[in-house]
C-alpha cells in the first residue's frame, strides 16, 4: 500500500522533466516541425520508446544556451 502512494509523485517529476514533443515545442517557443528537425538532425538528443519521443528537460536548457552563446560569438 505504501509504494502505491509513492508512485504517482515519481510519474510526476519524470513528466515534469521529460517533455513530448508539443510541451517542448512550448518550452522553446518553436514550432513542433522545428523540434522534432533539431532530434532528427541530433542537435537535442531525444530518448525514444518505441514509437515516443521525449525530450530531457535538460537538453533543452543546453541547447537554448548554445544558442545563446552563438549569437554573443556572432555579434563580436
Amino acid at each position: 500500500m505504501g509504494s502505491s502512494s509513492v508512485l504517482p509523485q515519481m510519474r510526476s517529476a519524470e513528466q515534469s522533466r521529460l517533455k513530448n514533443l508539443r510541451e517542448a515545442a512550448v518550452y522553446l517557443s518553436l514550432c513542433e516541425r522545428k523540434v522534432w528537425q533539431l532530434g532528427k538532425d541530433r542537435e537535442i538528443p531525444t530518448i525514444r520508446s518505441g514509437k515516443s519521443v521525449r525530450f530531457d528537460v535538460y537538453d533543452l536548457d543546453r541547447w537554448i544556451e548554445r544558442q545563446k552563446a552563438a549569437a554573443v560569438a556572432d555579434s563580436e
